[in-house]
């Protein structure tokens, strides 16, 4: 998280002074401190950003934990922004997800851990690059997004299909997939023992 604003080969170089440095405090002997190596392969890059919905005051909200999407655009300091093709798709969910809610608040109703009832949990969006020779990315790489809609129960297709039609029909060609992931039990976030694939 600290150095996601650095280039990678300076990240390697302030780990290393990291490292140094916590062991110079620590007394411990550290002459022969090996140089960090870089991860390889570096042509991918992957990422998994989760949007959590949650009811303020009878409204729906979706972001980050502790924010309302409104508010991602300025993370609090040292936070590293999610790839923008994912701000993209995860705002066209919360977009779709309100408009239909207001005609089905029940169909569409929040999950409430204090009472485990209601059955969205969560977004999250799984993202990678593409291969540089990927022949699918027309002239250059791009993010590409995988939607994972965190469930705790499972909905019913009449209502899912619209609001993946809504978020499919309106997205840039990043969104590779949506996948529902029904994770029942309180503590669960995501891992539940079914998955349908519904794009």
């Amino acid at each position: 998280c600290d150095f996601q604003h650095l280039l990678y080969g300076r990240q390697l170089v302030e780990k290393q002074r990291w490292v140094e440095q916590a062991m110079y405090l620590a007394k411990a002997p550290h002459s022969s401190i090996a140089r960090i190596r870089p991860s390889t392969p570096q042509v991918r890059y992957a990422s998994r950003v989760e949007w959590f919905f949650s009811e303020v005051e009878a409204e729906p909200c979706f972001g980050p934990v502790g924010m309302g999407s409104e508010s991602w655009e300025n993370p609090p300091s040292g936070c590293v922004l999610p790839p923008r093709a994912a701000v993209r798709v995860l705002t066209l969910v919360s977009e779709a997800f309100r408009q239909l809610r207001q005609n089905s608040r029940h169909e569409y109703s929040i999950y409430d851990e204090k009472f485990g009832s209601g059955r969205f949990k969560s977004v999250i969006a799984h993202c990678t690059r593409a291969p540089a020779a990927s022949a699918t990315t027309l002239g250059g790489r791009r993010t590409e997004v995988l939607l994972n809609f965190v469930l705790a129960e499972d909905v019913p297709e009449a209502t899912l299909t619209p609001l993946i039609d809504a978020i499919v029909r309106d997205a840039p060609r990043c969104l590779v997939g949506v996948v529902a992931n029904i994770a029942r039990a309180k503590h669960d976030l995501m891992g539940g023992r079914r998955e349908r694939l519904l794009h």
